[in-house]
């Protein structure tokens, strides 16, 4: 995504309702996830989304082995219930994952 759109994005939100950031919830979950085991899932199941759900795309981008980026979305999903068939849903949840990526970026 391009990042100026997620920009205007955040400072929307946090313009308007600065002690709320509405995200998808499995997003929350994931990125809750991450804090608390020192994980990427984020960055990963957003890289998959990306990459139009290639497992071998994915894994060339993030530059690790494709049985590693298999088994990262293998974990996301055996944890997490990603709503992969309900279009709506994926769109929301791709954006949050996005903007919380975006977030963590610019906290650094």
């Amino acid at each position: 995504y391009d990042y100026c759109f997620l920009d205007t994005l955040y400072e929307t939100i946090t313009t308007h309702l600065p002690q709320k950031l509405y995200a998808h919830h499995v997003a929350v979950q994931i990125s809750e996830y991450d804090q608390h085991n020192h994980t990427d899932f984020i960055k990963n199941l957003y890289e998959y989304l990306a990459c139009n759900h290639s497992i071998n795309l994915m894994a060339k981008n993030l530059e690790i082995h494709r049985n590693t980026a298999n088994y990262r979305i293998t974990r996301i999903n055996e944890l997490f219930d990603i709503p992969y068939e309900d279009q709506k849903e994926m769109t929301a949840l791709e954006l949050s994952l996005g903007l919380l990526r975006y977030i963590s970026k610019s906290d650094h």
